[in-house]
């Protein structure tokens, strides 16, 4: 799980130039929590009709509601520039088996869940960008160095 996120927000990173744009620094980053458990439930009904069993079962998988948390380290040399942390809220929704058997059900999820942390991946690069703003004084700050805050960037992921 996170190797999917790890490859994509590499991959991401190095698709919208982040090297260049740090301009010889050095970014460090930390996974402190990634979201990776969910809750497989199956709930069954069993009529016996006349010797006939009719059963009924309703599957679903209900993700934990985790967050996504990072911290970095932005680095020249042997100095440390800045530091941060984000959190980005995973939001994901129950999902119900229409698929038919449970191993469809299951790789169909995976495969949702796959998706999720690539989305996760982008906004997390998207985030320490943001928080970083390429450097103080005349230049860009972030904008809880703007509201004068010294907090994490947190929001939710949809």
């Amino acid at each position: 799980m996170a190797n999917r996120f790890n490859s994509s927000f590499i991959s991401y990173a190095n698709s919208i130039g982040l090297q260049q744009k740090l301009n010889g620094q050095r970014l460090e980053i930390s996974i402190e929590n990634i979201p990776n458990s969910f809750i497989y439930r199956l709930k069954g009904e069993f009529i016996l009709i006349r010797g006939f069993v009719l059963s009924a079962n309703k599957e679903n998988i209900v993700p934990e509601k985790q967050e996504l948390r990072l911290s970095y380290k932005l680095i020249t040399g042997t100095n440390e520039n800045k530091t941060g942390s984000i959190a980005i809220t995973c939001n994901d929704q129950p999902v119900r088996n229409v698929w038919g058997p449970t191993e469809i059900f299951i790789g169909n999820y995976i495969g949702i869940y796959d998706e999720d942390m690539i989305n996760l991946s982008k906004d997390a690069v998207d985030d320490i960008l943001t928080d970083i703003a390429f450097q103080k004084g005349s230049e860009e700050v972030s904008p809880n160095e703007k509201a004068g805050e010294n907090t994490p960037i947190e929001r939710s992921m949809k």
